[in-house]
């Protein structure tokens, strides 16, 4: 296991990092990972149904112990509380102006399109977008949302936002090029912001003028790790990179990464059979109980097989905002209503991407916290993240078992 996990976000003299463990195995064996302090986060705070209320700003945070100082920056926050790359507010300027314009120029395949890292460092050619690290990372803009929920990649998001700054954020992101924007997991109470977070893309964005809501669909098609805040008024705009599974280097790698997957889909498996046994009367299972997700990116072709490649957009909340009454008749559906196909579906995915996939849409199925699976968010350790994926499996199988036993018995 990686003995580092997470990456220090280079920051201004307005917002301040701090750096917190958590993770379900032995303190030695705890990575680390970084939080961004960002005055935004507490008032930009938003669940699945909306958006935050506005609350109060939270008082910047307390020092750091002089261990957690010496593997993070601490900067004291601003009497203003403002967020930015200069010491005023570029949302009232035009910095503002200019980081929306190059936002909206930006392509889905300069915003974190895997398809496009290969060929970024040959292309770097001294350009602002390109990322100065050996890694050869290109460098986008993004407009990023606070939520207090962890929304991992394969996953579907559907928003309903009724609050000005993010409706001006998301109308922004249906005239960009991308259609992409980020989602983040913030705390509230303390003000803090990750450093990596959900690159989402949109597939629907749905207007209801007279009641002054945007109805939004997007999908989860990667990770981004925030590198410095652009502007945190009216909304945070941040300057962020691919975050992304380290890929195996060597033929032994790749085989015992195959294998734990092997492993892992055999375990399911052994579970499905179980709950046949004690569910169904003995009646036989197919793959179809498990998620559309896991069979889509699962190691066993024939599963594959019967789910579609491409993943398209969610329909169930267009389906949704029509069954409410809030489109009208057909004319005026079809003036508020505009769907967009998925890039991410358009294009072939490694057999190491598929493993990724795989690993994140078994974990959003698990029993996990918050805290447990923003660690996997930063995790750039497949591997590792099947063997937290295969413990919490082994568990559940072992919990059946023994109601299969005892029903025998009895």
């Amino acid at each position: 296991m990686s003995a580092m996990i997470g990456q220090h976000v280079r920051c201004t003299p307005a917002n301040t990092l701090a750096t917190r463990s958590v993770w379900p195995h032995a303190a030695s064996e705890r990575p680390t990972r970084s939080r961004l302090w960002l005055a935004a986060a507490g008032g930009n705070s938003a669940s699945s149904n909306g958006e935050g209320e506005g609350s109060p700003l939270p008082p910047p945070p307390p020092p750091l112990n002089p261990v957690l100082s010496q593997r993070s920056v601490l900067i004291s926050s601003s009497a203003q509380h403002s967020v930015g790359l200069t010491s005023t507010r570029a949302s009232n300027g035009r910095e503002a102006d200019k980081w929306a314009a190059q936002y909206q120029l930006q392509s889905s395949s300069d915003v974190g399109d895997a398809s496009s890292s290969a060929s970024s460092s040959s292309n770097s050619s001294g350009s602002d977008s390109t990322d100065a690290s050996s890694s050869g990372r290109k460098e986008f803009l993004l407009p990023v949302m606070t939520l207090s929920k962890v929304k991992l990649p394969t996953e579907s998001i559907s928003l309903q936002i009724f609050e000005p700054r993010y409706r001006m954020l998301f109308k922004l992101v249906n005239k960009s090029t991308s259609r992409r924007f980020g989602v983040v997991l913030s705390d509230k109470s303390t003000g803090m912001m990750e450093s990596v977070g959900a690159l989402c893309e949109m597939t629907h964005f749905i207007t209801v003028p007279e009641r002054r809501r945007l109805f939004i669909n997007a999908r989860v098609v990667g990770r981004f790790s925030t590198r410095h805040v652009v502007s945190d008024k009216p909304f945070v705009a941040v300057q962020a990179v691919e975050h992304k599974d380290e890929r195996p280097a060597e033929l032994t790698e790749q085989l015992l990464a195959a294998a734990q997957e092997q492993r892992v889909w055999e375990t399911m498996q052994e579970i499905k059979e179980l709950a046949a046994k004690l569910f169904v009367r003995g009646q036989k299972l197919g793959n179809d109980i498990f998620s559309l997700e896991a069979r889509r990116w699962s190691p066993d072709a024939a599963a594959r097989k019967a789910v579609p490649t491409a993943a398209g957009a969610d329909p169930t909340l267009l389906a949704l905002v029509q069954a409410a009454g809030l489109l009208g008749d057909e004319q005026t559906m079809a003036e508020r209503t505009t769907e967009y196909v998925c890039s991410d579906a358009l294009r072939q995915v490694s057999e190491d991407e598929r493993r990724e996939r795989f690993s994140f849409a078994l974990a959003r199925k698990l029993d996990l916290g918050q805290e447990e699976l923003q660690q996997l968010m930063y995790s750039q350790d497949t591997s590792e993240r099947l063997r937290v994926v295969e413990e919490h499996m082994i568990k559940g199988r072992a919990y059946l078992a023994a109601r299969s036993t005892l029903r025998d018995m009895f």
